[in-house]
């Protein structure tokens, strides 16, 4: 596959933005070599070396909007096949830039690099944190359901022991009054014997 050099022209709010180091770390990731530079202008100008399919997807990484980055436009602006790369690596070029030093601007961009991976990790934690906080209240429901399903059964059970001590319960009382009914009998019966026996005594 051949290898390509792309000037690319960026522009949007890409400069104390944090843009710079996004587009190096892309580079890294991409096995891109070349250059990132602001320009006075307010774009940032890009040399993108690399196999064609990879220069290709670079520029197409590069268009992002992430706060506090928002690219509005990636403009190639120069392309050609190359032999050889004329960099062994990807750099920032830092220098004087809207009359201060570029040191300034450099740690202004840090700063906005700093923020937006920062922000980035925060949303990311946030995300996760919802995440599992909705997986366990969902988790909790369907326990809460299984629980409650079987505190309704337990329920019914006790509803039905309860009919069942009723019952017998009236049983023990219906015996409880046949017992005093057949004690009274045995009793009266009692006298009748005692009382016939006397009568043949006398006689």
């Amino acid at each position: 596959m051949p290898l390509m050099r792309t000037e690319f022209v960026v522009s949007g709010r890409v400069q104390k933005a944090g843009y710079r180091y996004f587009v190096d770390q892309k580079a890294y990731e991409m096995k891109i070599t070349g250059t990132v530079e602001n320009w006075r202008d307010g774009t940032v100008r890009i040399v993108a070396e690399g196999e064609e399919r990879d220069v290709r997807q670079f520029q197409d990484a590069i268009k992002v909007e992430e706060y506090p980055i928002r690219v509005e436009e990636v403009r190639k602006v120069r392309e050609e096949e190359i032999e050889k790369r004329a960099h062994n690596d990807f750099v920032i070029i830092r220098g004087w830039k809207e009359g201060f030093p570029g040191e300034i601007a450099d740690r202004l961009d840090m700063a906005a690099h700093y923020l937006r991976t920062t922000n980035k990790d925060i949303g990311s934690k946030i995300d996760k944190f919802q995440k599992t906080t909705a997986d366990s209240f969902a988790d909790l429901e369907i326990k809460y359901g299984t629980v409650s399903k079987s505190l309704e059964e337990i329920v019914k059970s006790n509803q039905e022991i309860a009919k069942t001590n009723q019952a017998t319960a009236q049983n023990i009382k219906e015996i409880a009054r046949s017992n005093q009914e057949t004690s009274k009998h045995l009793s009266h019966l009692s006298q009748l014997v005692e009382k016939i026996a006397e009568e043949r005594a006398r006689r």
